[in-house]
């Protein structure tokens, strides 16, 4: 996809996308997105497709959890899932990290929110034939709390999520890393919708620096001063750069 991103209401998006294209995971038809209703229609569509599914597990496959063999404790669940044909009443989707990489491999469980850890392919059929045909959690494959020297199935009673309060990161282990519709789904992109159809670039700098957004790479640089350092200039081109060395797991503050 390629987009031309202009101010206020003159915002124009140049599509190059199959309109007939199909996401492999969710089956839901991808759309063009050139307004505000078309972020609508998105959410729409998928919110109804995943209502249909019985169960929704989240594997990790976070860098921690790929090096204790995720992707092996996926094939093992999409297998034993076929082989009890209970496929089409499953979505296994990969997700980022949940932030348990000394647990992994780790997968959740939705809607009950039920917490699986330190997972190996062999597992995984007797929790499927255990949780997801009889409807009883694997308890001992649960979060095991040595503090309190108990397993804790559900994720919202564990001490290390419960207290927690996440803001940038509050879809990140929820949704799939992958899925654009998902992320759509879950409101994205709709500031950016305000902003290309109703505000000026004033506006938008004035908004972020209320907000106190800053850089995640250790200098906490106030990102208002940016934007307005790129309003100031004076060029017919201007472009915005994404630093990915933010999204280092060691530089992330």
């Amino acid at each position: 996809m390629s987009e031309k991103i202009c101010n206020g209401k003159d915002a124009v998006n140049e599509n190059t996308v199959d309109e007939n294209a199909i996401d492999e995971e969710t089956n839901c038809k991808k759309t063009l997105i050139s307004s505000l209703e078309n972020l609508v229609s998105i959410k729409e569509n998928y919110t109804d497709n995943i209502g249909r599914y019985k169960y929704r597990v989240l594997v990790c496959s976070g860098a921690g959890c790929i090096s204790s063999d995720c992707h092996a404790v996926k094939e093992a669940l999409v297998k034993s899932l076929q082989e009890n044909n209970i496929s089409n009443e499953m979505l296994v989707t990969e997700t980022g990290c949940i932030g348990t990489c000394d647990l992994g491999p780790v997968m959740l469980v939705m809607p009950e929110g039920v917490f699986y850890t330190k997972l190996d392919p062999s597992l995984i059929p007797d929790i499927v034939t255990s949780h997801f045909l009889n409807g009883k959690i694997k308890v001992n494959n649960t979060y095991y709390d040595r503090k309190r020297d108990e397993y804790i199935p559900y994720i919202k009673d564990i001490g290390y999520f419960k207290e927690q309060v996440k803001i940038a990161l509050r879809n990140c282990g929820n949704i799939s890393f992958s899925s654009m519709e998902e992320y759509i789904a879950n409101d994205g992109y709709l500031a950016l919708a305000k902003v290309l159809g109703e505000m000026c670039p004033e506006d938008v700098i004035n908004e972020i620096k209320k907000s106190g957004l800053r850089g995640r790479g250790g200098g906490g640089f106030p990102t208002w001063i940016k934007l307005q350092a790129g309003m100031k200039t004076e060029s017919s081109i201007k472009y915005i750069v994404c630093n990915a060395d933010e999204g280092d797991p060691g530089a992330f503050m």
